[in-house]
């Protein structure tokens, strides 16, 4: 942020007023305060900048200054003061070290109780300088340069591509990676939420705010992947040099896109929040308000910082200049940049941003009244931002800063202006992604063309994304083009308040001149009878395409488009299918798909048991405060964690949900975001309940209890990392299977490609054996994990497909041995279980609204739905959790907000079972074999023949049921009944 201005004019001698003329009643007045000094570190800090929650009396420095908002650090260099989505480190200084400052911010600044005022938290963040952190540390592959397979070099160089890196280790916005990135982590902080305010709905930022966002330095800008589009874009040869002005502009256009890029996903996700920079001035200072004038700053041709036209375009809310200039050295340089900050507002807001740090107590004074001054012609600022909180003037501090500040500059509170285009907005915006249809990569270089009402074109950034802001209503066509490649067109009729943000999105794919191509063939399938079959395609090439579906070669009348559904299959429908897809430019016929049918399934659907909706008992909420839900083997209860009003386990009846207890929770039971999330029972009926723990955060916790019982106590049965030094969340998923000494318990990582089976060998103490799983994206088990048959787990996340891996818990690797993709398992799928015994799966599918489905595995490549149903509630499930679990005949899911769903499987009559075997294991246990279909069955037992009694209702796997029988009797019969 600090940035000190420099000179060689001759000193200028001005005398202004002590205090000048307001423009306005409302006014923008801020206070920039450092992540590196006093300020916000820890809690008491917080409170003595901005007041103590709750109380009336406590209002904090800037209230008592009648200042209206602050712009507070808190992202420095790539590190933090809160928890991080994209994974940056917490920022040293902090106290604890995990402190969540930001939190701790917005709850004391939007606390209005006994009539505070609200003060606006504007977040700061250093864009591109890591300081050579963990993150820098992350990203410094050997550089390849390669535009079709980007690398994970990130850092700009200097004056080449073979130069030094920046000093400070600042990432190139030329690289499209980092472009991403650096808009995830953006964004990740635009959606940071808590509870605040009088309603606890305010907990969100007010704006973000950018620093450092240019280059550093003339000759920076020489990243090798950006070099490399430069050169593509162009269609040069040879490498630039740092004052070709082709070359200037293009290092101007990267740092641009990344705020273009930003306003309008900003615009899109969360529109109340205000996008606003600080932004160099230096000399030599404007000589007139106009665009020449700007040009011959260093902003424009010495770091590459445009300002000047982001406010123009508007992708800007405010502009916070850094008008950092010592008085008794340089007043002309202060009043030039104030004037033209004034006249070139355009239809954004303006506040100055004087270096109140860098002057003595009055003129620190006297340049925030001049804030008001009106310019030559005619216009005013719409407030100021001091640099800086802890350092308000030359020497000094804020307690002797702040009475003369009241006093003199602000004694009376006014409010933030208004922002008219983001309350009363008049015009609306178009944005989008430009990719290529062949790759699915970002179309680099495509130009986006818009004509209606208005007409504007503009290059994609390196992402393949444009934004075109402040549209007049109207219908508009959107053009993208590329050499070599068909334009792609879009139709969007545009008006005001119809969408969110009035920001619309237009994602446009771009396809060559070139004959079909098939990307996915259709695929060979195994069904039941009765099943809707569908078979698809996906193909390139220039449009039209046409298809023509064929059954054994002959042609199927009407089966011309890129599916074919085949309804109600019988054995007969058994046969080979493909398609022949045609255009102007050649023909493809695809790979053969086999369909073999097999008699009909084992279950014909299910049934409705109970239901539980979200405002049928207290300790439901709708605001995802139920996660983990478990059924109990040996008890036939239901048990599932919740933390409203208090963390609890509570305990129902499997039969029809009603309330029997609540586990024993101990002072044992803490540590964690979350003391307890997720919930599994064994076999043996012990159950096993984790925290939850996020990355770089605090241990991950497994507590046991011997049974459910309402007086049972639970032990710690695993304290530590799952990972072994692998740094993950842990706590989202979890899942249990075995007994005793075989007891396994299985956590999934939410961000990484890890999973971890902890094992046990006295059935008490557990042990972690981490399992990496390579070749699949980070989290694609983050949201629903569960046991398959032998070593193999089953794993989901939103928009990822369903996926089964093989695991050797001795080696600590998997392998994806089955991926199941949509439509078979719809993207919408997340919270998952599974019956391995019955090879089903469930899954809670977020749809409008949202199902539990349920999924036959058994040999199909692409499992056919047995049955879906919807949750007695639609309140969005913002997060995609839940939890799935099967008992019996019966399945169970838990839909946070939306309450509980019991289902009981249904199973066609069948062949009566026949028992082959029957054998003593060890005191009182029987192993029974026998020749049956795949479903529960109740075995009964007799000394008589005559007197039958049910032993155990379960069910086999693989012809196979193990059972307790404590009668001494000396014969003993057994039998099978099908429910």
């Amino acid at each position: 942020m600090k940035a000190v201005a420099r000179s060689y004019f001759v000193l200028l001698v001005f005398a202004f007023l002590t205090v000048p003329a307001f423009a306005s009643t409302d006014e923008f007045r801020a206070f920039w305060v450092t992540g590196w000094n006093p300020g916000f570190l820890n809690q008491s800090q917080v409170e003595t900048l901005l007041g103590v929650v709750g109380d009336p009396n406590s209002k904090g420095a800037i209230r008592e200054a009648n200042c209206n908002a602050v712009i507070v650090q808190v992202r420095r260099r790539f590190d933090v003061c809160y928890p991080s989505g994209v994974g940056e480190p917490y920022m040293g200084g902090l106290s604890p070290s995990t402190f969540n400052a930001l939190e701790a911010m917005i709850k004391a600044a939007h606390d209005t109780t006994g009539g505070k005022k609200r003060i606006e938290v504007h977040c700061w963040s250093v864009v591109f300088k890591t300081n050579k952190g963990p993150v820098y540390n992350q990203h410094r592959d050997t550089p390849t340069g390669s535009l079709t397979n980007f690398d994970n070099y990130w850092p700009t160089r200097l004056d080449s591509v073979n130069g030094a890196e920046n000093a400070s280790g600042a990432f190139d916005p030329g690289h499209p990676k980092v472009l991403e990135y650096l808009v995830n982590a953006h964004m990740d902080l635009v959606n940071f939420q808590t509870t605040a305010g009088p309603d606890g709905t305010d907990g969100h930022i007010d704006g973000i705010h950018y620093d450092y966002i240019r280059f550093e330095g003339n000759n920076e800008g020489f990243n090798p992947t950006s070099v490399n589009r430069y050169k593509a874009r162009y269609g040069l040869v040879n490498d630039p040099v740092s004052s070709d002005e082709q070359f200037k502009q293009w290092r101007r256009d990267q740092v641009t896109t990344f705020v273009r890029q930003m306003y309008a996903r900003i615009q899109k996700a969360k529109p109340s929040v205000k996008h606003s920079g600080s932004f160099i001035t230096w000399n030599p200072s404007p000589v007139a308000s106009t665009r020449n004038a700007f040009k011959n700053t260093r902003s424009y041709y010495d770091v590459y910082s445009d300002w000047d036209s982001w406010n123009e375009e508007g992708i800007i809310d405010m502009a916070v200049p850094m008008t950092y200039y010592r008085q008794h050295e340089h007043p002309a340089d202060y009043i030039k940049w104030m004037n033209f900050q004034k006249d070139r507002k355009f239809n954004r807001h303006m506040v100055v941003g004087p270096g109140t740090y860098l002057n003595t107590f009055d003129n620190a004074i006297l340049h925030l009244n001049m804030t008001r001054d009106q310019s030559p012609a005619g216009n005013y600022a719409h407030g100021f931002a001091g640099y800086v909180y802890h350092l308000p003037y030359a020497g000094g501090n804020w307690p002797t800063f702040s009475p003369t500040l009241l006093s003199d500059v602000t004694p009376t509170w006014a409010d933030i202006p208004e922002m008219p285009w983001k309350t009363t907005p008049t015009t609306a915006h178009i944005m989008g992604t430009v990719t290529d249809a062949h790759t699915d990569a970002w179309a680099d270089h495509a130009v986006v063309s818009l004509t209606g009402s208005v007409n504007r074109s503009m290059y994609v950034d390196g992402t393949g994304f444009y934004a075109f802001i402040d549209l007049p209503p109207g219908t508009y066509n959107v053009t993208a083009s590329k050499a070599g490649y068909q334009n792609a067109l879009g139709t969007i009729n545009v008006a005001v308040g119809a969408v969110t943000g009035n920001m619309y999105e237009q994602n446009l794919v771009l396809t060559t001149n070139t004959s079909p191509s098939i990307i996915t063939h259709p695929i060979s399938q195994i069904v039941h009878e009765g099943t809707n079959v569908i078979f698809s395609v996906v193909a390139l090439g220039s449009e039209p395409l046409s298809y023509q579906w064929q059954r054994g070669g002959t042609n199927l009348t009407g089966a011309i488009g890129t599916s074919v559904t085949l309804d109600n299959v019988t054995t007969n429908d058994g046969a080979a299918f493909s398609v022949v897809i045609t255009n102007a430019f050649g023909i493809a016929e695809s790979d053969q798909a086999t369909l073999i049918v097999l008699p009909p399934q084992m279950i014909t659907g299910a049934t409705l048991l109970w239901k539980l909706n979200q405002d049928d008992r207290l300790y439901f909420s709708a605001d995802h405060k139920e996660r983990g839900l478990s059924y109990n083997p040996d008890t036939g209860n239901l048990l599932f964690i919740g933390r409203a009003p208090t963390t609890a386990v509570h305990v129902l009846d499997g039969d029809n949900g009603d309330d029997l207890h609540t586990l024993t929770i101990t002072t044992n039971v803490t540590g964690g975001f979350y003391p307890l999330q997720m919930i599994g029972v064994a076999d043996d009926g012990a159950v096993y309940a984790g925290n939850l723990t996020l990355a770089n955060s605090t241990e991950f916790r497994l507590y046991r209890w011997a049974n459910d019982g309402a007086s049972t106590e639970p032990t710690v049965a695993f304290s530590g990392d799952p990972g072994l030094g692998n740094n993950q969340r842990w706590g989202d998923t979890l899942d249990v299977r075995g007994k005793g000494s075989d007891t396994q318990v299985l956590l999934a990582s939410r961000l990484g490609n890890m999973v971890s089976i902890l094992t046990t060998t006295n059935g008490v103490d557990f042990a972690a054996n981490p399992i990496t799983v390579p070749g699949v994206p980070n989290g694609s088990f983050g949201l629903g994990v569960a046991f398959g048959r032998d070593n193999t787990v089953w794993g989901k996340t939103t928009n990822e497909p369903l996926r089964q891996v093989s695991f050797d818990l001795n080696a600590g690797t998997g392998a994806v041995v089955r991926t199941i993709s949509s439509p078979a398992i719809p993207e919408t799928v997340a919270p998952i279980g599974v019956n391995p015994r019955l090879d089903l799966l469930g899954g809670i599918s977020f749809e409008t609204p949202d199902q539990l489905k349920l999924f036959d595995l058994a040999g199909d490549i692409m499992p056919p739905v047995l049955a879906a149903t919807t949750f007695p509630t639609a309140i969005p499930n913002a997060f995609f959790v839940g939890s799935v679990d099967f008992g019996r005949d019966r399945v169970y899911a838990l839909n946070p907000n939306n309450g509980i769903i019991a289902l009981q499987l249904n199973f066609p009559t069948g062949v009566a079972p026949t028992i082959t075997k029957a054998e003593p294991l060890s005191s009182n246990s029987i192993g029974l074999w026998f020749n049956a279909e795949r479903r529960p069955y109740i075995v009964e037992a007799s000394s008589d023949l005559i007197q039958w009694n049910t032993v155990t209702y379960d069910i086999p796997q693989d012809g196979y049921m193990e059972f307790n029988d404590s009668a001494s009797d000396a014969a003993r019969f057994y039998r099978l009944v099908a429910p």
